[in-house]
């Protein structure tokens, strides 16, 4: 569940970094395009106090929620660790939902954003860098992150000492 925020995390770090439109669907039928003129120092302060501190509240998220699930000396408590890390990611969505405004939640809704894909840069098509990610998420990402998640549950039930911390 934790591993859904990955992409989004990614493709807010281009689109701090790189975009250069924005697309807003006025109606059903029309879409207006405004062009961002933002300065390379800008967007890397918008990049480092909106991505990544995203980045690093949910790194903290998932290392101190791996730490209670493994520790955890039963399923029920595993279960309400699992519940309890789920909430707390998803609180800042919890608070949007309630204290913006309709006209804000629709303005976001409706925006899109210009982005080169990351293998374009590379020289690739839009239709090659999209075939190009969904390679890259099937045959790298997705065998990265479940070689990671066996070594540490492997590690730690093949070393006690280290599944056994005190507090």
């Amino acid at each position: 569940l934790m591993l859904n925020n990955v992409w989004g995390m990614i493709n807010a770090s281009w689109i701090s970094l790189r975009s250069d439109e924005r697309k807003v669907q006025v109606s059903e039928h029309e879409e207006v395009k405004e062009h961002i003129s933002v300065g390379r120092s800008q967007r890397l302060v918008i990049f480092l106090l909106a991505v990544l501190t995203e980045v690093g509240t949910w790194s903290g998220i998932l290392s101190s929620g791996v730490l209670f699930i493994l520790t955890s000396q039963s399923v029920d408590l595993v279960i309400r660790s699992t519940v309890a890390i789920m909430f707390v990611q998803n609180v800042d969505e919890i608070i949007f939902e309630s204290c913006c405004s309709r006209e804000i939640k629709e303005s976001l809704r409706n925006a899109s954003y210009k982005t080169l894909h990351p293998f374009s840069v590379l020289g690739y098509s839009k239709d090659e860098s999209l075939l190009l990610e969904n390679r890259y998420s099937l045959f790298v990402h997705l065998p990265v992150i479940a070689a990671i998640s066996c070594g540490v549950v492997f590690g730690m039930r093949l070393l006690p000492e280290l599944s056994c911390l005190h507090f």
